[in-house]
């Protein structure tokens, strides 16, 4: 038996390849299908093109040249019932545990929401009931990196008009938001909190953006907006301090407090690495390190695939959907399910791809 944990898009298609082959596996998954995706704004616009993201050989097919949020969704769910995948949903791996040389001890409990996202909480194994208790010989873990935010550890981060997430744009409609961050998802939350008609000021690290890191659509809107007046910007900004109206820090000439109703700290995600850390998978500068010609990490008959792949990533996120269907392959391959598997190393990308 092959146990298979996340179900997102990458996840979905290891498990379609195992099906194909009538290979006996269980697919579990946290959440809802694709729950990284699900908390996602609504209207948020899926970057790479429609194509790229497609999974086992099912055409994607939105109908604009860019598929947002809920086209990927639907998408991935009529995917999902076409194959009649036994997704087991809402259903969380909490331990992991070597039990003889060949089998893996699994406990999997009821959970209430996927891995990260805005709705994770502080859960441990002892607080969850109605453990299922199985054993398993391969596991594949398609977890994904995107789990929780990367903390700023400033006074008042945990305030309840503080996020590390933006959600439905209409919420923050004639209000004033301050966003911290410098990176695609501060650009999109920028001109996205504009058009809804919040007053928004947006605090970068450095100089600004650097273009090379921003979708090439994005940049001349924002630029605009900025050289226009409409959205303002500070600059080498260091956050110090969030007070129920005020975000406060420093630049390089002065001290700095801007007048705030929400704050978005959009600086970026880690990825949770428990069931690593139970199993005895090898990270080096917080990266599962994995044979690239299978996907095999250093514990025998452990599989790590997608994203999750990358551990957690910085300067730039490098591995996403469209450069990961390649570790399907060397998968099956592993497995001897296919004769020869697609091991060329994942293609550079261009930042502004991702």
């Amino acid at each position: 038996m092959i146990l298979v944990v996340g179900a997102g898009p990458i996840g979905i298609e290891m498990a379609i390849e195992l099906s194909r082959r009538n290979v006996p596996f269980r697919i579990v998954e946290a959440g809802s299908t694709a729950s990284t995706i699900e908390w996602y704004a609504p209207g948020t616009e899926i970057f790479s093109s429609p194509e790229r993201i497609a999974i086992a050989d099912i055409p994607f097919e939105p109908q604009t040249r860019k598929a947002f949020r809920e086209d990927y969704l639907v998408y991935l769910r009529n995917v999902v019932r076409q194959f009649k995948l036994p997704i087991e949903h809402y259903r969380r791996v909490v331990r992991i545990e070597k039990s003889t040389a060949d089998n893996f001890k699994v406990a999997i409990a009821p959970s209430s929401h996927g891995v990260g996202g805005p709705l994770e909480e502080a859960e441990t194994p002892e607080s969850f009931s109605d453990i299922e208790t199985l054993e398993v010989e391969k596991i594949i873990l398609a977890i994904g990196n995107l789990h929780v935010p990367q903390l700023s550890n400033v006074p008042g981060e945990d305030s309840t008009w503080v996020s590390h997430y933006m959600s439905e744009p209409h919420r923050y409609s004639g209000t004033r938001v301050t966003i911290v961050g410098s990176g695609n998802s501060a650009a999109e939350a920028a001109i996205r909190l504009y058009h809804v008609g919040a007053f928004v000021t947006l605090c970068h690290r450095n100089e600004g953006f650097r273009p090379k890191r921003i979708k090439p659509w994005l940049l001349p809107e924002l630029e605009n907006l900025i050289k226009e007046g409409k959205i303002q910007v500070v600059t080498n900004f260091q956050l110090k301090e969030i007070t129920r109206s005020f975000t406060m820090g420093s630049n390089d000439r002065e001290i700095v407090s801007i007048a705030s109703d929400f704050v978005l700290l959009l600086t970026g995600y880690r990825q949770k690495t428990d069931l690593f850390d139970q199993l005895g998978v090898t990270l080096v500068d917080a990266q599962p390190i994995v044979d690239l010609n299978t996907m095999e990490t250093n514990v025998p008959n452990v599989y790590v695939i997608g994203t999750a792949a990358a551990g957690t990533e910085s300067g730039g996120v490098k591995t996403f959907i469209e450069n990961a269907h390649v570790h399907v392959n060397r998968v099956l391959h592993a497995l001897k399910l296919i004769e020869r598997a697609h091991i060329t190393l994942d293609r550079p990308v261009d930042e502004r791809e991702i």
